[in-house]
């Protein structure tokens, strides 16, 4: 397989199911990844999969005339940076790792990384979409947006913790480090493109 390979269904599937193994706590859901090289370049394109669930809850989020001022291009930009920010985060991690002396997990970290995030810009999309149809207010949907902000971030750091397997406060300073890298770069690059 080469970088250009889209994943399979059957790939896919796997994917977000040891994911969802990963979410309920079991540490065998990384089995079910395929943690090399082919399986990296396969992972980055959870990143494009992500993009119009994302651009939709943006729009959802922002609501009419917003949405309108913000306009095609910016909607363009918003997708450009989910993208840009992982592809950038792949290659910092790769520098970081060597201070954890988990160098050798990075495509174990990295793969469940990728599809993890297309996972949960999905889920957290929901509480956007409930909003928009009017099935919960705009409490409910805020409430129920920070209950899944709160559960993703325990997602991310049994995800890391297991698959670079450090101890819980290793693995929280790594997901500490990624969220605020995360906000930073994404109000960076917004100002700049």
């Amino acid at each position: 397989m080469t970088g250009s390979t889209l994943p399979t269904q059957t790939e896919i599937i796997s994917s977000l199911y040891g994911g969802w193994r990963l979410f309920l706590g079991d540490e065998t859901g990384v089995r079910y990844l395929r943690r090399d090289l082919d399986g990296f370049w396969a992972a980055l394109w959870a990143l494009i999969f992500a993009v119009p669930i994302y651009v939709l809850k943006i729009a959802l989020d922002l609501g009419g005339e917003s949405v309108t001022m913000l306009g095609f291009d910016g909607m363009v930009i918003e997708a450009e940076i989910l993208v840009l920010s992982g592809v950038i985060y792949a290659l910092a991690i790769y520098y970081i790792l060597p201070s954890f002396e988990r160098e050798s997990r990075y495509f174990d970290y990295m793969v469940a990384y990728l599809w993890i995030g297309m996972a949960q810009v999905y889920i957290h999309t929901v509480p956007s979409i409930l909003r928009a149809i009017g099935v919960i207010p705009d409490q409910g949907a805020n409430f129920m947006a920070v209950s899944l902000v709160l559960a993703m971030l325990w997602w991310s750091w049994f995800m890391t913790r297991t698959t670079l397997n450090v101890n819980g406060g290793q693995a929280g300073l790594i997901v500490a480090g990624t969220v605020i890298y995360e906000f930073i770069f994404a109000m960076s690059l917004s100002r700049l493109l």
